[in-house]
């Protein structure tokens, strides 16, 4: 446990800690339908720090108290004004250069951010802790994880590590710094919205525009309010009450709230959708909390009382775990590659309607957004029907060595995303022998695909003998793919 932190504040810290990371998460709920009326980000800012600030100055007026702050307080909290308002500007500049998905989860290291500092100071987290950073990174990874083709540039990636340990400085100096001590949770928050204020009517004027930009509704007041109180000033007074109650190592932890929280409103309010993949993140990130907070009380020295602590610590990592190999283990086993090479091929034989439907486009972009959506880690590419046999062996070859080329390529491109099992040019087997050792020898193919009949030729047929001796010897995994019965005329069978 951090210095300075009572077991009697303890409940009350983390309770303020949740609050914390909840109201942090509405944003999405009120900065959304700001952003979609055309409110620039510069205003939006300006206004949710202005308007809190009159807010809470209001209530500190009518509780009458005290808005003294002496002169080197002032100084450092304007610091933490700084430090909070930077985290907010460095995260929105970030999304001009990478994925949003990806800018959270760096932010998402604040917590690694804060327990290194704290280390430097000789505060050392205790293990449990460590695990819980690493478990909601984890969580968060999964939660956010950008889909495949999207841009990432280095400005943004610096930009939104930058946000992280802004805002890890910020909680470290609420928890750590002597000189404002005697300040209240009030008065800090107070002199830090003021600051942001000041910043970003700065950076406004800089920018140019008017400051109503975009404001022209009762409703987008109304959502400049909410984004004021909730995820501006409740956010900031809970989390000086947590960062000075349970440390800022902990408080950064139960920050996981604040993404849990936008996921929800997402789902629930604007119709965004919840993947398998999303729902394992959120058991993670919960998991890795409770990981935390089931800590041994103080002045335990019952071993029985410290072994069922701990079995119930193991428990939760354990479930941990396997949350996380579950959504590894979503295996996608039929599923087809389209390249246009392929379609290109059918089509100049006009037998794209051979399966009684025409063949429908792909792209590996679109498919991996799929994946994303539907929870599935790993898709096993296999080329679809129909067999790609025009009367020309020679033809079919090149058209299934061109197929399996560009499924090893996207394999590689996307390790661990993408397998594939090669297309094999039968019914002419021996091409199609010739074509199983390139694919499992030399491309590096994860098995073979074979049709339940290759225009007549079935898969007892004798002619496969040296091609199923070879699978065998290889203990090559097969796919078997249906496909119409052949017709009499074409049929192979004696």
């Amino acid at each position: 446990m951090n210095a300075g932190i009572h077991s009697d504040r303890r409940l009350p810290g983390i309770l303020a800690g949740i609050t914390a990371g909840i109201s942090y998460g509405t944003n999405p709920l009120f900065a959304k339908p700001l952003l979609e009326s055309g409110v620039p980000v510069l205003v939006m800012l300006f206004f949710r720090y202005a308007l809190s600030a009159g807010i809470l100055a209001a209530w500190m007026l009518l509780k009458k108290e005290s808005f003294r702050a002496s002169r080197h307080e002032i100084s450092l909290l304007g610091l933490l004004g700084v430090l909070f308002a930077g985290s907010s500007l460095f995260l929105f500049l970030s999304y001009a250069y990478i994925p949003s998905g990806l800018a959270t989860t760096l932010v998402y290291l604040y917590p690694v951010f804060v327990a290194l500092i704290m280390v430097f100071l000789r505060f050392y987290p205790s293990w449990q802790t460590w695990i819980s950073i690493v478990a909601t990174f984890g969580g968060i990874l999964l939660l956010s994880r950008p889909s495949a083709g999207e841009t990432v540039r280095l400005p943004g990636i610096f930009l939104a590590v930058l946000s992280a340990l802004s805002y890890a400085c910020y909680l470290v100096v609420v928890n750590r710094s002597k000189r404002i001590k005697r300040v209240s949770e009030h008065t800090l928050t107070l002199y830090a919205l003021l600051t942001g204020t000041l910043l970003f009517a700065s950076l406004r004027a800089v920018q140019g525009g008017s400051m109503l930009e975009g404001i022209q509704t009762a409703a987008d007041w109304g959502n400049l309010l909410g984004l004021a109180l909730m995820p501006t000033m409740i956010s900031m007074l809970t989390l000086a009450v947590a960062t000075r109650y349970i440390g800022p190592t902990k408080t950064s932890i139960l920050g996981v709230f604040e993404p849990l929280t936008a996921i929800l409103i997402g789902t629930l309010l604007f119709g965004e959708p919840l993947t398998a993949r999303m729902t394992v993140g959120i058991a993670v990130c919960i998991a890795a909390v409770v990981f935390m907070i089931l800590r041994p009380h103080d002045g335990i020295t019952s071993p029985k009382k410290w072994n069922d602590d701990m079995r119930k610590r193991l428990t939760v990592f354990l479930m941990m775990i396997l949350a996380a190999q579950a959504v590894k283990a979503q295996v996608d086993m039929h599923c087809h590659m389209i390249p246009a090479s392929y379609l290109e091929a059918v089509k100049a034989h006009g037998m794209e309607m051979d399966e009684g439907f025409p063949i429908p486009s792909w792209d590996a972009a679109a498919h991996l957004a799929f994946m994303d959506e539907a929870g599935i880690h790993t898709s096993v590419l296999t080329m679809p029907a129909p067999q790609p046999y025009f009367g020309d062996a020679a033809e079919s070859a090149a058209v299934c060595r061109t197929f399996n080329e560009e499924a090893a390529a996207l394999k590689a491109l996307y390790p661990g995303r993408f397998r594939f099992c090669a297309a094999l040019p039968l019914p002419d087997v021996g091409k199609a022998l010739e074509e199983a050792r390139y694919a499992l020898e030399v491309l590096g193919a994860d098995g073979v695909k074979l049709a339940t009949n290759s225009y007549g030729q079935y898969l007892g047929d004798e002619a496969l003998d040296p091609l199923m001796a070879y699978l065998n010897e290889r203990k090559a995994v097969i796919i078997t793919h249906p496909l119409v019965i052949a017709t009499l005329s074409k049929t192979a069978i004696r």
